[in-house]
């Protein structure tokens, strides 16, 4: 019996694609859009941070609430966040007032987990159990499809707007995937609820769940909190090394569409993962990140540049890939991940999905110090330093094999 994409996921794909698809016009250019009014790295990733840190405080309540209010509702005010945040980059652009930026950024804070959320919600509810990958991956491919096609069209326009202008364009499409999202179900029965107050459990659940996992556990998590913190770093700032060389956003706009690449080819990659085994994926994706952060201490052309931005998409997606791997390996065999807390299960398992993003926002603000301090060189061999840290990490514990670390 053939598998029907229900009417609700649908609908939600399609708002969800039109909202990307104004985003895809500027996006890639907001680290040079902040780096303009910053001046500096490091002033540059406290902008891009405010985002990041507004949606860590948020994302585990709005998970903690999720079966208390309705996921419509949800979706609709995160949605119609988005033109206020269009507004707010506008306005930055037209009176030069950084203010607006950081509104800008802490409103996506919001807008952010209050739509992924609600949009994961709505799919797992009108999916069969057994479908959820085909959803998701209808999902997944019409939103990438529209964020590309507005990066590309963003090629012709950019010499004619100017970022904050482009960025405006979000404007018009939250307007349309606002009113899209209007044709969807209330979607949940909700619970009920004496107070909308600040709640610290997820949080004090969350460390007790960390504390009570065994050392390689904590040793997979500690990597992805530090490989965000490097690959994170890399991916914000080569966009504006790129710019301040010859201040060429088609430039930008380029290394967006080919950043997106090494994500797309998750699946090729996890056959290859397959076929040669966690162990020699990780030596190979360690090795490989260090040689392009090395190599790239004395290339700086953009071609040099673009192919870096791949390489080490690819071999952090692998790296990624292959802690999943091991933390699937983990809950089977120890059971390790189930939580006995049913009642917070949302905002602990959304805190979880935020412990990446920490590492990258941190490694942002804090590389971007050392770039200011020293050079961009030194960020790359002390990036290179923290990696060998980390594959120390597992080979004394054992996670990568020590015995076999031939490739």
């Amino acid at each position: 019996m053939s598998f029907k994409i229900s009417k609700e996921v649908k609908i939600v794909s399609w708002s969800t694609a039109i909202l990307w698809f104004g985003w895809g016009f500027g996006e890639s250019l907001i680290p040079v859009f902040l780096y303009q009014f910053a001046g500096s790295y490091a002033e540059t990733g406290l902008l891009k941070s405010a985002f990041d840190i507004t949606a860590l405080l948020v994302t585990p309540i709005i998970g903690y609430y999720a079966d208390k209010i309705s996921i419509k509702k949800m979706m609709l005010v995160g949605t119609g966040l988005y033109f206020l945040i269009a507004l707010n980059y506008y306005l930055a652009g037209v009176f030069a007032c950084v203010s607006f930026i950081v509104f800008a950024r802490i409103l996506n804070g919001f807008s952010w987990p209050l739509t992924c959320v609600s949009r994961e919600s709505y799919i797992c509810k009108y999916t069969p159990r057994n479908k959820m990958a085909r959803a998701f991956g209808y999902f997944d491919t019409l939103g990438i499809l529209a964020w590309v096609l507005a990066v590309c069209l963003s090629l012709f326009l950019v010499s004619k707007f100017a970022i904050h202008q482009l960025l405006f364009l979000i404007a018009p499409a939250a307007v349309i995937s606002f009113a899209v999202a209007l044709f969807l179900p209330k979607g949940n029965k909700l619970k009920k609820i004496k107070s909308l107050k600040f709640n610290l459990k997820p949080y004090k659940e969350v460390i007790k769940e960390v504390l009570r996992w065994p050392l390689k556990l904590r040793t997979v998590v500690l990597s992805s909190f530090l490989i965000s913190f490097v690959s994170g770093a890399f991916f914000f700032f080569i966009p504006i090394e790129v710019w301040k060389d010859n201040s060429d956003l088609k430039q930008i706009i380029i290394l967006a569409i080919f950043y997106s690449l090494p994500e797309a080819s998750g699946n090729l990659l996890g056959w290859v993962i397959d076929k040669i085994k966690i162990n020699k994926s990780l030596v190979i994706s360690f090795i490989g990140i260090c040689a392009v952060f090395i190599l790239s201490v004395f290339f700086d052309s953009f071609l040099w540049r673009l192919s870096a931005l791949i390489l080490v998409g690819i071999f952090v997606e692998a790296i990624s890939l292959s802690r999943r791997q091991l933390i699937a390996d983990f809950n089977i065999k120890n059971n390790f991940l189930v939580f006995k807390t049913h009642y917070s299960f949302g905002g602990i398992s959304a805190v979880l999905d935020e412990i990446t993003n920490m590492g990258g926002f941190i490694g942002i603000i804090l590389v971007g110090i050392i770039i200011d301090s020293g050079s961009w060189s030194t960020a790359l061999i002390l990036m290179s330093a923290v990696l060998v840290f980390v594959f120390w990490l597992f080979v004394r514990n054992n996670i990568v094999n020590k015995d076999n670390l031939t490739l």
